[in-house]
């Protein structure tokens, strides 16, 4: 049941002082051991238990599981649940035991299980909980399951029911609603739009009256002052109604007869608040009655010049009238005892029936229930036969008697028993049918026509089958089937029709017309066949195929449809044939082998072997070869489904090719990075190398003795340590580690000075062409920063004239209307500096404009760019308050135009080649703390020729150990920035001017990224000297330092 959680999952709880015992120690449960306490708690639960240690292996699988699932907890316990039971997957379990060892509060989630052992199957509530320690860490994760199928059973019942209470009040003809006892509706069924034209919330807020023709709406307001007045509230209760007919006025302002059915609504304390009604169409109904009113009026005027015998009766079968056809045909007079009005007729009508019994059955459920009509074929003993039609009479509303109608059918009825075997036949034929006289009248229709229309046989007997019409098929369309049949031709056709309820379907019929003997047309022979199911699934599937084509074809992933075995293309959407470059043409029906799609054929063979055994597979990584030849990273998604008698598969490919590129993009930043952090710190060493040989290159410089002929060999190591120095500052640009050093320069001499690099950089293939302004150009710009920028341009036209090509250089000053200046940029003047590197390269694709100065988007093979270096040049460019330009054309060449702002002002002297100024020097003394022996003794020698006092430390702690001893002597602190032992130079200098407020500091570094973030503006006494730095740069740091001067940036070397 459960396995042995680890001690040390609850070491906090298991430091603990053992619990004393509770009172009631000696009972039984006293005496069980606790593991012994939960395994019997554990199995005596009705909920399915189990709990996943942290690595989410069984550690506790209770019997009520075991049950569920056929598996023993032997079989399960230190068993990884997701690998075991992968429904846990399937079904969101695994989150929410992973959310648990989060330390997650429970939750809760429902699933269908069935167990493929036991076959138990049923709907289960799984509750996710944390299981913590002692110290409240969170050891393993409980799940609770309970079985919850039939409480899910009963929901679904709940809502079927709810969904067809709710479509039933959708549906019917008739209106319910409710109103307030001010007759204001506050809820109606949307049938309200069928019946008054009005919706639901057009109703909503009116009063009923509102609604109803004057007449109406004043008899209704009589009744509420009567029915609905406090006094009479008082009397009613749940059971009172009213039955009411109104005339109603539509929205479109006709009137309309309706019934209303209304009872009382009352609140939670038992007090009516409402109505609740209940509105159904009798239009036609009062009009009926209305019309049949008239009609009476007319019936006695045309009772006697009918060919049928009418005989009216009252409710005790006593004569009220009857018309002498009556008479006539009962062969009735004074001679054979003529009735008078209310004598009872039927004895001397029974008398002459060949069976009387019939007809005096009939009469007696008559007389119990007078409501029904009859029809019947009454046969006389002389051998006529007659028909009898009744129906009983009424008057307002109410049956008073009934009217009989006979005719002589005698000949009628011989004729028709010839074509009864007939007519049987086609009334049971499955086909609606319909026979019509020639003029269209209907004159028989078979059962199945009135299940088919709704309409039973009576009401469509002499009528025109117009009454189907729907309004679905045009004038022209009933022309041309009366022409066809007129002519005595069959027509076929399909059309729409509508039924008695007003619903509408689609029938097939064939018309046939029936000649008389004289040859012409009798009567017409319609044949119907209700096809509505049909066209129902024709149209639901052509609207399912246009669903999915639409789907399919506007996905933007690739979707491909292809067959088993040989893989050949059945279909393809837009997103695959833009993806891989095919007209549709080029790929339906061919294979993939055919058109070279799988880079290793073996992939498609490897990933049907997955489909044989799993049905479908998720993200099948594969490269597809376009029709261009280029390769694509795809992640594919494929399933295998029947489609007829033939297995295909769905492919959905997502094309990861351009993510992966950024993958390696990346992986080549973050090595350009690494790459770069190397070359800051080897650019540090080697600034400390740099001044060790410029310190002693210039003591050699300044020594009176030097022989002439060495004097050139050292000039020359000057220059070399120079162009070293020069070396380090790239490398520091490169890193990023070099802050920007504004000063005015001319951009002719910048580039000029960068001339043998650009050389060196475009090859011999690649023609250098430099084109410089006559007048200096300059500019406030960092001199390394314009540097890389210019060769990062040169670099990438490099890369674009593989063949060879002309590399120019332009320097020029021009003249920018301010109002075309480009956002952002400062409109300070109208001059500009501009420098134009223009290639005759491959040029870039107009699409490819908007976005080459993105980071990492590069158009270069994998491996050959970063991404980063015109992104580098446009960010250089911004920091110099100006912009950049480009123009290309393919095959035809690039240009980039960047322009800077012109400084009109004074350009700072480039002290270059010339010989070092005179430094005056001083006896002040100066605390040199330098880490490197050599670079130390080299500074101590170069400030105690200037005249210096020099005390050492070659540490930060030394130093600090030195400054009780000599604070009070001490006039400046020259410290190396950077220094081992834990204290940089920064922080010496500010723990001893702490100590002593007023201590001069000169901050020596090769490497200034340190003080990048520090703001030294507010430090008036702080001084940093770059490295490598010539002797009497140092002194005049020094001695600027010390007189409170800034010294001149422009005298560091190199």
């Amino acid at each position: 049941m459960a396995s042995e959680l680890t001690p040390d999952l609850f070491d906090c709880a298991a430091a603990k002082p053992a619990a004393a015992p509770v009172a009631g120690a000696g009972s039984p449960v006293g005496e069980v051991a606790p593991e012994q306490l939960a395994a019997q708690v554990l199995a005596s639960l009705a909920d399915g238990v189990l709990v996943c240690d942290r690595q989410l292996r069984y550690a506790v699988w209770n019997p009520v599981l075991e049950r569920w699932s056929g598996q023993p907890a032997a079989e399960v316990l230190g068993r990884p649940a997701l690998e075991l039971h992968p429904w846990l997957q399937e079904h969101g379990l695994d989150r929410l035991l992973r959310q648990a060892l989060e330390g997650k509060p429970a939750s809760t989630l429902e699933f269908p299980y069935t167990s493929p052992r036991t076959g138990w199957s049923g709907w289960l509530s799984a509750t996710v909980a944390p299981v913590r320690n002692g110290c409240g860490a969170v050891v393993a994760v409980a799940a609770v399951l309970r079985d919850v199928t039939e409480r899910a059973r009963q929901e679904r019942l709940l809502t079927q029911k709810l969904l067809r209470y709710q479509a039933l009040a959708e549906n019917i003809n008739d209106v319910i609603w409710t109103t307030d006892l001010d007759l204001r509706f506050t809820d109606v069924t949307p049938s309200s739009v069928r019946l008054s034209g009005r919706t639901s919330e057009e109703l909503i807020g009116k009063r009923l009256d509102q609604i109803l023709t004057p007449a109406s709406a004043e008899f209704i307001r009589e009744l509420t002052a009567r029915e609905l007045s406090p006094e009479a509230l008082a009397r009613k209760d749940a059971h009172w109604s009213m039955l009411l007919e109104v005339e109603l006025v539509r929205k479109d302002g006709t009137p309309l007869w309706v019934e209303v059915q209304v009872g009382l609504l009352f609140d939670a304390e038992g007090r009516p608040c409402g109505l609740l009604g209940v509105t159904r169409n009798i239009d036609e109904r009062h009009r009926a009655r209305v019309e049949l009113e008239r009609s009476l009026s007319l019936l006695t005027a045309t009772l006697e010049s009918t060919a049928d015998g009418i005989l009216v009766v009252d409710l005790q079968g006593c004569m009220v009238t009857c018309n002498q056809r009556f008479l006539d045909l009962w062969r009735l007079s004074s001679d054979t005892g003529q009735p008078e009005v209310g004598d009872r007729v039927w004895a001397l009508l029974l008398g002459q029936l060949r069976d009387p019994a019939a007809l005096k059955e009939m009469l007696a459920r008559l007389h119990a229930n007078p409501e029904p009509e009859t029809h019947d074929l009454l046969q006389l003993a002389d051998g006529r036969v007659l028909e009898a039609h009744s129906r009983p009479q009424r008057l307002g509303g109410r049956v008073v008697g009934r009217v009989w109608s006979f005719g002589d059918i005698t000949q009628r009825a011989q004729a028709e028993e010839a074509l009864r075997v007939q007519t049987a036949a086609l009334a049971a034929a499955a086909n609606s049918i319909v026979i019509t006289d020639a003029t269209g009248r209907i004159v028989w229709v078979n059962p199945a026509f009135t299940r088919l229309t709704g309409y039973d046989i009576p009401e469509v007997l002499g009528q025109n089958p117009r009454l189907l019409k729907s309004g679905r098929q045009d004038a022209a369309f009933y022309q041309q089937m009366w022409a066809t049949i007129a002519s005595g031709r069959v027509w076929q056709g399909e059309l729409i029709n509508r039924r008695k309820d007003g619903s509408l379907y689609t029938e097939e019929m064939t018309i046939t017309p029936v000649r008389a003997a004289d040859g012409s047309i009798s009567h017409y022979v319609a044949i119907k066949q209700d096809v509505s199911a049909r066209k129902q699934m024709e149209q639901e599937l052509r609207q399912s195929r246009e669903r999915f084509l639409a789907i399919f074809q506007s996905s933007p992933t690739p979707v491909a449809i292809t067959t088993w075995a040989e893989g050949r293309y059945l279909d393809v959407n837009e997103a695959f044939l833009r993806m891989m470059g095919y007209r549709r043409e080029e790929v339906i029906g061919r294979t993939v082998s055919e058109l070279a799609v799988w880079e290793n054929p073996e992939d498609r063979s490897r990933l049907l072997a997955l489909l044989e055994r799993q049905g479908a597979v998720q993200n099948f990584e594969a490269r597809f070869r376009d029709r261009s030849g280029r390769l694509h990273d795809c992640l594919a998604s494929v399933k295998r489904v029947q489609l007829g008698q033939e297995p295909v598969l769905i492919f959905i490919s997502h094309d990861i090719t351009e993510r992966k590129a950024l993958e390696a993009q990346l992986r080549q930043a973050q090595k350009m990075e690494s790459l770069g952090t190397l070359a800051g710190g080897v650019a540090h060493d080697f600034n400390s190398i740099l001044t060790l040989i410029h310190g002693h290159v210039g003591l050699l410089q300044a020594h009176p003795q030097l022989p002439p002929d060495c004097r050139d060999s050292v000039q020359e190591l000057a220059r070399a340590a120079e162009q070293a120095g020069h070396l380090t500052r790239q490398l520091l640009t490169f890193s990023r580690k070099q802050p920007l050093q504004l000063r005015r320069i001319d951009l002719n001499e910048t580039v000029g000075h960068l001339t043998k690099m650009l050389r060196r950089i475009i090859g011999e293939d690649v023609t250098l062409e430099l084109r410089f302004c006559p007048q200096p150009l300059p500019v406030v710009a960092d001199a390394g920063m314009m540097e890389q920028l210019l060769m990062n341009l040169a670099v990438n036209a490099r890369d674009a004239m593989p063949q060879g090509g002309r590399l120019t250089i332009v320097t020029e000053s021009v003249q920018v209307d301010p109002s075309r200046l480009p956002e952002g940029v400062p409109s300070n003047g109208d001059q500009f500096a501009r420098l134009i590197v223009r290639d005759t390269g491959c040029g870039i694709p107009p699409e490819n404009l908007p976005r080459i100065f993105d980071p990492f988007f590069t158009t270069k093979e994998v491996g050959k760019g970063t991404g980063l270096g015109l992104a580098t040049v446009h960010g250089i460019v911004q920091q110099h308050r100006g912009w950049i330009e480009v123009q290309s054309q393919v095959n035809a060449g690039t240009a980039f135009y960047i322009y800077l702002p012109l400084d009109q002002r004074a350009l700072e002297p480039d002290e270059r080649g010339l010989p070092p100024p005179r430094v005056r020097g001083g006896t002040e003394t100066i605390l040199l703390v330098e880490d490197e022996e050599a670079v130390r003794q080299l500074t101590r020698h170069i400030l105690q020729q200037y005249g210096y006092r020099v005390i050492e430390a070659d540490s930060g702690r030394s130093a600090l150990e030195l400054w009780p001893t000599c604070a009070d002597r001490v006039d400046l602190l020259l410290t190396d920035l950077i220094m081992p032992g834990g204290l940089t130079g920064w922080q010496l200098a500010q723990r001893l001017m702490a100590a002593k407020p007023g201590l001069k500091v000169v901050l020596a570094t090769g490497y200034t990224h340190h003080l990048a973030a520090q703001d030294l503006s507010d430090q008036p006494d702080v001084v940093l000297l770059p490295k490598p730095y010539l002797p009497h740069v140092l002194a005049q740091a020094v001695r600027d330092c010390l007189d409170k001067r800034n010294p001149a940036p422009s005298g560091s070397a190199g």
